[in-house]
């Protein structure tokens, strides 16, 4: 008796339709339906199984319905689209519309505009490609992110206060994670070592007077100012420099943008050699300017030469006896 009732429930459990939807088992596979078949877009699912099912949409991914569409297919099904998306509506947890752009009819988007719209009408999340692959990597990406939530994307936080003060503290020079123990374990937290003076960090044990100059001058150094655009502002603040040294850096800082727009160095800067490059550049340009007088020269001779040789033709033909006075025609090269 129990072999036949074992038979029978695994006869009618393997004829009864699986939803997808209403299941509580772990997903494995992507439940097509059968109006894809001869889908192009199945024979690029290879990184995972997929079977042919009942289910609303054209792929079901764990919770997630998935609509394709191709915009060849629209241009000649325009209310396709629109019905599956009221078909797959309100059902399942995510909904996906997945738009292939193949039709080389829709120059300017029209029907792309026109998806968007029903995507939007209806609370679907589009996904657009335009080649068949990347289409199955959609496929694959939701597939693999079936099972993870909202966590995965948020930054991973270290909730440990020693390490975070830890890597706070390091940042300052020649000061250790065995240093840091001991401020801690003298002060108790960050907000008394940076209320503390300096005389009380060089009485911590272990921490010498260099290390505690050094941790005093960065905990109590003010914020850096932001700096000023080179022009009207920069300006100013050099003519109002009365020091050589003051000067010389403001001028520094100030002309610094405006080298590299003007050809001219800044001033109270010394001149600096050309280098490679510019060297380089300087020689083509001087070669390039002795092709063209070359070139120049060669043509002022043969336009000389052409013109002696029509003074001598007209010559010829007036009929001229006289050799001696006869010009003889030039030879150009």
């Amino acid at each position: 008796g129990f072999c036949l009732n074992r038979l029978l429930f695994t006869f009618f459990s393997s004829r009864m339709p699986w939803n997808p939807l209403t299941a509580k088992h772990k997903v494995e596979k992507v439940v097509v339906h059968h109006k894809q078949k001869g889908n192009p877009l199945l024979t690029r699912l290879n990184r995972f199984m997929w079977d042919y099912g009942e289910t609303v949409a054209d792929y079901t991914i764990g919770r997630t319905l998935v609509v394709f569409l191709s915009l060849k297919f629209h241009a000649n099904n325009p209310d396709y689209f629109l019905t599956r998306l009221r078909e797959v509506q309100g059902k399942g947890h995510a909904h996906v519309a997945l738009c292939l752009c193949d039709d080389p009819n829709d120059v300017h988007g029209t029907a792309l505009a026109e998806v968007t719209v029903m995507c939007v009408e209806h609370n679907f999340t589009l996904l657009v490609c335009w080649q068949w692959g990347e289409a199955a990597c959609y496929i694959t990406d939701l597939k693999r992110q079936e099972l993870k939530g909202t966590d995965a994307l948020r930054p991973k936080k270290d909730e440990d206060p020693l390490t975070t003060a830890t890597s706070v503290l390091t940042q300052v020079r020649s000061v250790n994670k065995t240093d840091v123990s001991s401020l801690l374990s003298s002060f108790g937290s960050i907000a008394n070592i940076v209320v503390a003076s300096e005389d009380e960090l060089q009485g911590c044990a272990g921490l010498g007077g260099k290390k505690a100059n050094r941790l005093y001058a960065t905990l109590n150094a003010p914020f850096p100012k932001r700096r000023k655009v080179a022009g009207r502002a920069g300006t100013k603040s050099a003519n109002k420099t009365t020091t050589t040294t003051t000067t010389t850096t403001t001028t520094s800082a100030t002309f610094g943008s405006s080298q590299y727009f003007n050809s001219q160095p800044p001033p109270n800067l010394p001149l600096q050699p050309p280098t490679i490059g510019q060297r380089e550049h300087e020689l083509k340009q001087q070669l390039y300017k002795e092709n063209i007088e070359r070139r120049a020269a060669r043509e002022k001779t043969a336009q000389h030469g052409k013109a002696k040789m029509k003074e001598a033709l007209v010559q010829q033909e007036a009929g001229d006896d006289s050799d001696s006075d006869a010009l003889p025609l030039p030879v150009v090269k």
